[in-house]
């Protein structure tokens, strides 16, 4: 078998990598979907708009800025601004890096209070954590540190 009879015979036997857009179940029901193996423009953008296809009215996005853009650096991350500013998700940032960039993506001053930029991995992670229940979906995007993740998917229910 060669080409396309190859690829159809072969379908269900192709594995994503992990940590590409992978949905898990928390214990509280909520959904964390998790898109830590690496981090692009596109991905990045994708993987936002995603997110709004989905029916929790609780939406977070845990993120780090893009690294290795050189020059389009600004550009990009203007654009990634415009596309959390869209979808209103509150978004957790981990690092100050393209900051004012990143907020520059937000035409309406209001949807800035969605955005908070972190520099202690712990407190990211507590914050993030903090009232998750089923109505609550989570996109982990990029590389964040480990730490996070890990908090992440290992968060409980919390109703403080």
């Amino acid at each position: 078998l060669v080409g396309s009879e190859m690829c159809i015979r072969d379908r269900n036997n192709i594995a994503p990598f992990e940590r590409t857009m992978k949905a898990r179940h928390l214990s509280s029901g909520a959904t964390v979907i998790d898109d830590s193996y690496s981090a692009n423009e596109q991905g990045v953008l994708s993987a936002i708009k995603h997110l709004s296809r989905f029916t929790q009215t609780d939406k977070r996005i845990i993120m780090v800025p893009l690294i290795e853009l050189g020059q389009e650096a600004q550009i990009v991350h203007k654009k990634i601004g415009s596309a959390l500013a869209q979808n209103q998700a509150t978004t957790y940032i981990y690092g100050r890096r393209h900051s004012k960039d990143i907020l520059s993506g937000f035409s309406n001053p209001q949807t800035k209070d969605n955005i908070h930029f972190f520099s202690n991995p712990h407190q990211l992670a507590s914050a993030v954590s903090h009232n998750i229940t089923a109505n609550t979906i989570i996109l982990i995007e990029g590389r964040v540190p480990e730490i996070i993740r890990n908090a992440i998917l290992s968060a409980k229910q919390q109703n403080d």
